[in-house]
């Protein structure tokens, strides 16, 4: 049986400055990327805020102009109906 042949290196051996430059440009890409998942949470986290106060004030600024039209209105009907939801309202 014939011995195997020794089998290649993996790759260059890296001196110490190069090893450190690998090591720093790996901290680096690391501090990067939970930088970037940082930011995707502020986004979110703004995102649901502000949908939730948008909505709550548009629903506001809704029943406040309807209330306005509705007490303005000149048929009888629509009066009655208005005072009816201000009681149940209030």
């Amino acid at each position: 049986m014939c011995p195997k042949p020794p089998r290649p290196p993996k790759g260059p051996i890296l001196d110490a400055a190069d090893q450190k430059l690998v090591q720093d440009i790996a901290e680096f890409t690391a501090r990067r990327r939970a930088w970037v998942q940082q930011i995707k949470a502020v986004k979110k986290a703004r995102a649901s805020k502000s949908s939730w106060s948008s909505s709550l004030s548009a629903m506001v600024v809704t029943i406040l102009f309807c209330d306005y039209h509705l007490s303005r209105s000149s048929d009888p009907l629509v009066q009655v109906e208005h005072l009816e939801i201000r009681g149940a309202l209030s």
